[in-house]
């Protein structure tokens, strides 16, 4: 499924047609992408905390 979806993701009909819609396709090996959702997890929690934020 991986290598599927970073194929249309590079394909320029696909990336232009997201591109449109405000999307920037992100390419990745499934370890990279792991990586990634923990690094934005770490990220946006700290600036939740730091906000102050409650759920309601």
């Amino acid at each position: 499924m991986n290598l599927v979806t970073n194929v249309g993701f590079n394909s320029e009909g696909v990336r232009k047609q997201l591109s449109t819609q405000g999307v920037e396709p992100f390419t990745a090996t499934p370890q990279q992408f792991v990586e990634f959702i923990k690094s934005e997890i770490a990220k946006w929690a700290k600036v939740i905390k730091d906000s102050g934020a409650r759920v309601d």
